[in-house]
């Protein structure tokens, strides 16, 4: 493809690009409210990402784009877990009182994308304050995410950003866990080229780079109480994505199949496993998939069974003006926590900007 229609595509200048962000965020911040109402105790994970999926499927049943629909699965994610938590039947949980849920969705309109995500602790008491490590968790996420909304401009350096962010959730003496980064965001690609990797696990050589006019990015924040090691969680893996860099010729009929479902039905975003036709079957002939590299997996990660991880993701346009956040989340309650710590003071200035 032409790179001057490529650009073209991305300009934030064009209404017709803006119109589809926003277009993408209104369904899915109405989905994120959905899935919220939806998370009770007795309920289960399944039903809740299966019913709003569907939902967001139906409101793009007939647009006049070529390519809309679910640019991320949704996920209810519990407690020590880190994200990619939408079980098939046969893996299915159900919601108890003290649970911590990250609830995460994404949608797109023609490729325009915006991704979204907000927690929820179930409170055995709602009137009281949740407190311990659930609630250190959750302020440290809260506020990262909030600083990240004020420091996404243009002219200020990722190196700076990232550097701030974590001063922020250290002061709760928590840590970013694997996930946790703000990445930028084009037509058809959740992960960009500019990419603020949080968790210290990440910390290979980044290259640094400026925030500028016309970038779209998702900050994605996750963090832990505690340390943020991480390992696989003891599930199956229920989100994945297509490789469009990885070529194969698949050989069994099984695999061909799987693949040309996915390919039909999710593009080149991440779906969920339970979503496929038939999941039994699927298992099969993902497996080659999966050998060939064809599919990449997303896995369930957690941190210590005594931990909690807490998630805050926000989609924002950046023009020379202001830095729009496209997800804002006016209409869900942010959980009702009390932590014994703080933001430090150099920090406050930041939240008057």
């Amino acid at each position: 493809m032409d790179l001057e229609l490529i650009e073209e595509q991305n300009r934030l200048t064009c209404t017709q690009v803006t119109e589809k962000y926003n277009h993408a965020a209104n369904i899915a911040n109405e989905a994120l409210r959905r899935a919220f109402i939806l998370s009770k105790p007795g309920v289960s994970v399944n039903s809740i990402c299966s019913s709003v999926n569907t939902w967001i499927l139906e409101q793009v049943k007939g647009l006049k784009y070529r390519e809309s629909g679910i640019a991320f699965p949704c996920c209810v994610t519990l407690n020590n877990m880190i994200q990619h938590f939408c079980p098939s039947k046969d893996e299915d949980v159900t919601l108890q009182v003290n649970d911590c849920l990250k609830i995460e969705l994404g949608v797109h309109i023609d490729g325009y994308i915006a991704t979204t995500a907000t927690t929820l602790i179930i409170n055995a008491s709602p009137s009281e304050p949740v407190t311990g490590k659930a609630a250190d968790a959750t302020c440290a996420a809260f506020y990262a995410s909030e600083a990240a909304l004020k420091l996404i401009k243009p002219g200020n350096t990722s190196k700076m950003i990232a550097e701030t962010l974590k001063g922020i959730v250290a002061n709760f003496g928590c840590s970013f866990v694997s996930g946790s980064m703000i990445s930028e965001q084009k037509r058809f690609v959740l992960d960009g080229r500019k990419v603020i990797a949080l968790n210290e696990e990440s910390e290979e050589e980044q290259e640094e780079f400026t925030i500028e006019s016309g970038d779209v990015y998702s900050i994605n924040i996750l963090v832990a109480s505690g340390e943020s090691n991480a390992t696989h969680a003891d599930c199956k893996v229920h989100v994945m994505q297509r490789n469009v860099h990885q070529k194969y010729s698949l050989k069994l009929n099984t695999s061909r199949q799987i693949y040309k479902e996915i390919d039909s039905k999710f593009s080149v975003f991440p779906f969920a496993v339970a979503s496929l036709e038939d999941v039994n079957k699927a298992r099969l002939g993902l497996s080659e998939c999966l050998q060939h590299n064809v599919i990449i997996p997303l896995p369930v990660l957690n941190v210590k069974r005594k931990e909690t991880v807490a998630q805050f993701k926000n989609t924002v346009l950046v023009t020379d003006s202001e830095t729009v956040n496209i997800t804002r989340k006016d209409n869900i309650q942010i959980p009702y926590v009390h932590s014994i710590y703080g933001v430090e003071e150099k920090f406050l200035s930041i939240f008057n900007q």
